[in-house]
């Protein structure tokens, strides 16, 4: 008796190439899914400081109370009101022209090559002290790229610490807490190819007379 085999395995050799095809066409179809993914992380990563940046500026946007709306999702303003009232001055300020002092003015702007030290006050979020300041850099008119670093010394109060900021996304900025009616920051402006530049702020704290409601 003569049995032939080769129809079942006709069949079974179909039906693994079936498979096979079934398993490509799947993976054909799962392609531009994982190319969408491989290009959204490849954004991620090479935009990634600017990203940083945008997102501590959505913060700070958000600290300062600010209306910010994205998507369906909105964060109206936080309302304030000035403890003391407008000041009326009247006629005990008076103005003339000098022209003499214009070139003063021009002199502080190259000295520090119009980079300037700024500061916000936020409610501070350490045990016994008052507020949590924010002291960083602001270019007038230029930018900050020029800068390697900047040093801030702001006295007995901090032990004598010299706190180094290297962070251009941050606005060579640092963050310390306080209490009282401000302190005198000095700031040492490293630049990367120009010689360092001091500088000062009054770190005053008139910013506080303003409550949220």
């Amino acid at each position: 008796m003569l049995v032939s085999f080769a129809g079942p395995a006709a069949g079974a050799q179909l039906s693994n190439e079936n498979s096979g095809k079934d398993s490509a066409l799947a993976l054909w179809q799962t392609l531009p899914s994982l190319l969408w993914v491989l290009l959204a992380a490849t954004a991620v990563w090479y935009y990634r400081e600017k990203i940083a940046l945008l997102i501590e500026a959505l913060i700070q946007r958000l600290k300062s109370g600010a209306a910010i709306k994205i998507g369906f999702l909105e964060f109206s303003d936080i309302r304030v009101v000035i403890d003391e009232s407008r000041p009326v001055l009247g006629e005990s300020v008076t103005s003339f022209v000098e022209e003499e002092r214009a070139p003063v003015r021009r002199k502080i702007y190259t000295d520090c090559r119009s980079i300037f030290i700024a500061h916000r006050l936020f409610p501070s979020s350490e045990p016994n002290q008052t507020y949590d300041i924010w002291i960083y850099a602001l270019a007038h008119k230029s930018d900050l790229r020029d800068i390697d670093r900047i040093e801030y010394y702001l006295g007995e109060a901090w032990r004598n610490n010299v706190f180094v900021s290297t962070d251009q996304g941050k606005r060579f900025g640092i963050l310390v807490s306080a209490y009282g009616s401000g302190f005198l920051c000095l700031a040492r402006i490293h630049f990367k190819n120009a010689p360092a530049v001091d500088t000062w702020r009054y770190i005053d704290f008139e910013q506080g007379q303003i409550g949220k409601e």
